[in-house]
């Protein structure tokens, strides 16, 4: 069916079958490179719309997704982790209409897309041509999961939350402290998951959707709970395996802070580890944090990845 999104591109919505449940997505139609975008925790595929209109607008054609849990995707009880993610990424790449028109992709991953992007290749290493890691992917240490965790539970303050409208919905999140611009594009985004129920107007995502995520990866919701388990595996679920990945990828470090200094998701010491064990990996930096890398425009990101892009064998 037919999408709304701010033109110049022909961006059309619909959605794909994988496996149990139904997978949403964004095309924005072009005749270049393929690429796939893979967004983050508590977002979903239209975090991506100021970067995919740039890259369209240059010719690439670019499938983003909701995940599982997110958006306009199904939301089923069970697992969610970056295997299941990168199980549906799989299931998605292998039906025929699909694979038709994204037949070994770039990959552009985001924050916990990042981790699936790295799953989905451990275990398909030839099924894309490149990968773009944007401020994610890397292993953490004890004290950034720390950092990380006391600044993510500002974006899940929507979480399980009613209210009277959709006006007071969105004075919620405008006012946090994550916002560093309001723009059409971020309302965009936001409204596409606002549900209104009988109990009030919220986001669509379901606790146990983020619960199960975060334990997957030796956190909770609970702040206790969290703690302890961290303490009882320091590590938590961050251990991507690079050294296998023999395809190009572009790592992108977000350099200012979030809420406080040293709350990066991507350090300097993460990316510059996944850089020396990668064997094909380049490092750039950008200035902007984990949100506005995507949410605000940013020139210099995509003419990184337009070039990184164009670099990549196999080109259409």
């Amino acid at each position: 069916m037919a999408g709304k999104a701010r033109n110049p591109f022909k961006y059309i919505t619909g959605k794909t079958r994988v496996k149990e449940i139904s997978i949403a997505w964004g095309h924005f139609q072009g005749r270049g490179i393929p690429a796939i975008m893979i967004h983050g925790m508590s977002a979903n595929h239209l975090c991506f719309l100021p970067i995919a209109r740039a890259l369209n607008s240059s010719g690439m054609d670019i499938l983003a997704y909701d995940l599982r849990g997110r958006g306009q995707s199904d939301k089923p009880k069970g697992a969610y982790s970056s295997a299941i993610h990168a199980g549906d990424l799989r299931g998605l790449l292998r039906n025929p209409k699909i694979a038709k028109r994204f037949k070994k992709p770039l990959l552009i991953a985001h924050s916990l897309g990042a981790y699936a992007a790295l799953e989905f290749l451990r275990l398909n290493p030839n099924d894309a041509r490149g990968l773009v890691l944007l401020d994610g992917g890397a292993r953490l240490t004890t004290a950034e999961q720390f950092r990380i965790y006391i600044m993510l539970r500002l974006s899940f303050i929507r979480l399980g939350r009613k209210f009277k409208d959709s006006e007071a919905y969105l004075k919620l999140i405008k006012n946090s402290p994550l916002i560093k611009q309001w723009t059409p594009d971020l309302e965009t985004m936001i409204m596409y998951d606002m549900e209104t129920t009988p109990e009030g107007v919220g986001l669509n995502i379901p606790l146990h959707v983020i619960e199960s995520e975060l334990n997957s990866i030796g956190g909770s919701l609970n702040v206790a709970r969290s703690i302890k388990s961290l303490y009882r595996n320091p590590t938590g679920g961050f251990a991507p395996v690079f050294n296998q990945i023999k395809i190009p990828v572009l790592v992108v470090r977000a350099t200012q802070r979030n809420l406080f200094p040293g709350d990066s998701i991507l350090t300097e010491r993460g990316a510059r580890e996944m850089v020396g064990e990668f064997p094909n990996a380049i490092l750039k930096e950008v200035s902007a944090n984990h949100y506005t890398i995507l949410t605000q425009e940013q020139p210099e990101l995509n003419q990184l990845i337009l070039d990184f892009a164009n670099s990549l064998p196999g080109k259409r």
